[in-house]
């Protein structure tokens, strides 16, 4: 078995926080989220990352810093029109890298805390998919749901207004290479939403499921980023541990706080917030907040939003947002 981490869209529903950085290589607990799927996968397992030519450079250089044997495959596409969808992604890949086994095909935007070893182990030569029981009908509607009698796959929906279950897509499948042919014939149609597919293999084939409750979020938004991070069960409440942080004067961190190398904090008060590198806080009080690079802010208190890489916020009328 071979893995295929579709990692190529442009994530516009994170923006600014995603204009110059792919989504999978946003931070959970100081590690890009591609890292923490990748260090789940089987060790002699052939990996395949499906990205954009636009993220090229910073893909050559998680790898890199990886140092993990991750085969980066490019498409053509630089923006959002031009990209090839999930479906057309994976249907090139098995192409062009002549690929003849069966493939773990995962969702680069995803972070979970369910075991893929597990999940790998429930496979039994039929089409398999991961679902996550999310709880409640009303959140399930974000999402692909699906209805299972057993451990097989009778229905699935993507984003229904009246949801059959509370089971959603997780992007995590095995397919089968004796599927490959009708993923080839079905892309010469549809090329996008995998779960599309998914409806037709059904129709086609029997497809399998395997459940978990174990914690999963799509890094579709604000809020599924920033639920993730509060998700972490490694807490980093104080100073003492935070590797390469300058504190400053009296500050107070409560619930889950991530900062990164380089920013300096200085008599501040932090709640549930990420902080990426070389920020400078000072005399703010920040909650419920995704702070992006080289940020600045100086005597503010701000609230559930994303500041933008290079913003400059201060008190008062002279406020401005430098962005370059």
């Amino acid at each position: 078995m071979k893995a295929i981490i579709l990692a190529g869209g442009y994530a516009t529903r994170l923006w600014p926080l995603t204009k110059r950085r792919a989504k999978p290589l946003l931070l959970i607990n100081g590690k890009p989220m591609v890292t923490h799927i990748v260090e789940k996968l089987p060790r002699d397992m052939e990996i395949f990352l499906v990205t954009n030519l636009k993220f090229k450079r910073s893909f050559e250089k998680w790898r890199q810093d990886l140092g993990m044997d991750v085969k980066l495959v490019f498409d053509d596409a630089r923006k959002e029109a031009e990209k090839p969808g999930a479906l057309g992604a994976i249907a090139t890949t098995i192409r062009n890298e002549v690929i003849n086994e069966d493939i773990l095909i995962l969702g680069g935007d995803n972070y979970f805390q369910f075991s893929l070893k597990d999940f790998i182990k429930a496979y039994k030569g039929t089409p398999l998919i991961c679902a996550y029981d999310i709880g409640s009908t009303q959140d399930a509607r974000k999402f692909g749901v699906l209805t299972a009698k057993g451990n097989k796959v009778v229905s699935f929906e993507e984003k229904p207004k009246i949801p059959q279950s509370t089971l959603v897509n997780t992007l995590c499948m095995v397919l089968p290479q004796a599927s490959f042919p009708l993923l080839l014939e079905f892309v010469k149609t549809y090329t996008d939403n995998p779960g599309e597919f998914v409806k037709y293999l059904i129709k086609k084939d029997k497809v399998h499921v395997h459940i978990t409750k174990k914690d999963w979020f799509d890094i579709g938004s604000f809020e599924g980023y920033l639920q993730a991070h509060l998700s972490i069960t490694r807490e980093r409440g104080k100073e003492k541990n935070f590797y390469g942080v300058d504190f400053v004067g009296k500050n107070t961190l409560e619930g889950k706080v991530f900062i990164d190398k380089g920013t300096i904090i200085k008599n501040s008060h932090l709640r549930n917030c990420i902080i990426l590198e070389d920020c400078k806080i000072v005399d703010s009080r920040i909650t419920n907040c995704i702070i992006d690079r080289n940020v600045n802010i100086n005597g503010c208190t701000r609230k559930d939003e994303i500041l933008e890489e290079k913003s400059i916020v201060c008190k008062g009328d002279k406020c401005k947002v430098s962005i370059k």
